[in-house]
């Protein structure tokens, strides 16, 4: 589910940069275990997080972004 007045995304130099501040940001293995979070930002770290297939979760006011993602 990716409500586009959200916010949008982008993986860059081992960091999902977000166009606006999140409530929070959560990333979740295949498995469904979360592997990363970060509250109130722009941006997470994926640099530790292997190569694979991830679900991206994130909220702010607007909306709520709940996507899969590749690493």
């Amino acid at each position: 589910v990716r409500n586009k007045a959200a916010s949008t995304f982008r993986v860059m130099n081992g960091r999902i940069v977000f166009s606006s501040r999140q409530s929070y940001i959560r990333i979740y293995n295949a498995q469904g275990q979360l592997v990363g979070q970060k509250n109130n930002s722009e941006y997470i770290d994926v640099s530790n997080i292997g190569k694979g297939i991830y679900v991206l979760q994130s909220r702010n006011p607007k909306g709520q972004i709940k996507q899969k993602i590749a690493l």
